[in-house]
């Protein structure tokens, strides 16, 4: 039987105070990305998450995600730090409606059912971590999230460093304001700085995000997509290997006749490496409707499939998701940025 959260205490729960909602962290925590959509549809985990979409229930309304990061010292676990975070917030009036912790959440597959910011800003180790979600109020409302507010909170350890997303969402904008959690380290917590009738406050990116994403993108230059050895390497490295050698038109599914070689490349590397299983992930840029880009990124990723499946790839070997807009590989301030985050990308599964 899996840990349970509520077994040990951890119940998410945000003061009914004007001031809003307060989630403990240590001091040593830093904040990495703030990221708010006024209007925005985003899927929550509700129970274990599935291949076949369960597991998450598809809300809407005003979406605001922030990641932190610290050293994980003193052998501190995912589990701990959330009971940590949220263990003075439990008095309030938030009903608890799912937690996990580890595999229990479903695995591999909450890597890409979970509304997660790119890294290096969030990362995920599905084998070692801890969330919860909380909903207050109504669900209803006559629309996708109603009149609730939801909180899912997401603590995992990867290579000695303790990632933390808190992803928030209220009525859209031009209703209640969802409160913006701003960390506080000399009180070592993270809390709203405005009451809830105040005009929201801008959020804006951490000032290192985009250097830091224009380096992972950067870093990208001297791979060669149609090297199978390389590809390889970079899967196996980081976990995860784009195929940048496959461009998509804005709106666009296909794969053209001269990526072939491309296609070649991986064929050949799952040929010399039969124990691999990998996830075939589509992106998009974060042009257009929210919904309409999760489609499309699940036929990019359907495309390639397919033409893994065309050249003798075993069914058995892959999966196929689509991870939107929400994981971009670098900047959508500019064309040439747009254009590297319309892709398909290899995820090693474990």
């Amino acid at each position: 039987m899996k840990p349970s959260l509520s077994a040990a205490g951890v119940i998410l729960a945000l003061t009914t105070s004007p001031a809003g909602a307060q989630i403990t962290l240590p001091e040593a925590a830093s904040q990495t990305a703030s990221v708010e959509e006024l209007r925005d549809r985003v899927s929550l985990p509700v129970g274990v998450m599935t291949l076949d979409g369960a597991g998450t229930r598809r809300l809407e309304g005003r979406v605001l995600r922030q990641a932190f990061v610290m050293e994980a010292r003193d052998r501190i676990t995912p589990l701990a730090l959330l009971e940590g975070a949220v263990d003075p917030l439990r008095r309030g009036d938030w009903e608890l409606v799912f937690d996990c912790v580890d595999s229990g959440c479903g695995g591999a597959v909450a890597r890409f059912a979970l509304p997660l910011l790119p890294a290096p800003d969030m990362r995920l180790d599905t084998a070692d971590m801890a969330l919860a979600t909380f909903r207050q109020g109504e669900a209803g409302g006559g629309r996708e999230g109603g009149d609730a507010r939801w909180v899912t909170v997401i603590v995992s350890r990867v290579l000695g460093e303790l990632y933390v997303q808190i992803t928030r969402l209220g009525p859209a904008a031009g209703d209640e304001a969802v409160e913006t959690i701003a960390l506080d380290t000399a009180s070592d917590t993270a809390s709203t700085g405005q009451d809830a009738d105040a005009p929201a406050a801008p959020v804006v990116e951490a000032p290192d995000q985009q250097p830091r994403r224009a380096a992972e993108a950067d870093d990208l230059a001297g791979l060669d997509p149609s090297d199978a050895r390389a590809l390889h390497a970079r899967l196996v490295a980081r976990g995860h290997v784009p195929l940048l050698g496959i461009e998509f038109e804005t709106g666009g599914a296909r794969i053209a006749d001269g990526e072939s070689a491309v296609i070649a490349a991986v064929v050949a590397m799952l040929r010399r490496h039969a124990d691999l299983r990998v996830a075939v992930v589509g992106h998009t840029d974060y042009s257009g409707d929210t919904e309409i880009n999760m489609a499309l990124a699940d036929r990019r990723a359907s495309a390639v499939a397919e033409a893994l499946f065309a050249a003798g790839v075993a069914r058995n070997r892959l999966v196929t998701h689509s991870a939107g807009p929400f994981a971009p590989l670098t900047t959508n301030a500019t064309a040439e940025g747009r254009a590297l985050n319309r892709r398909v990308e290899l995820v090693l599964i474990p």
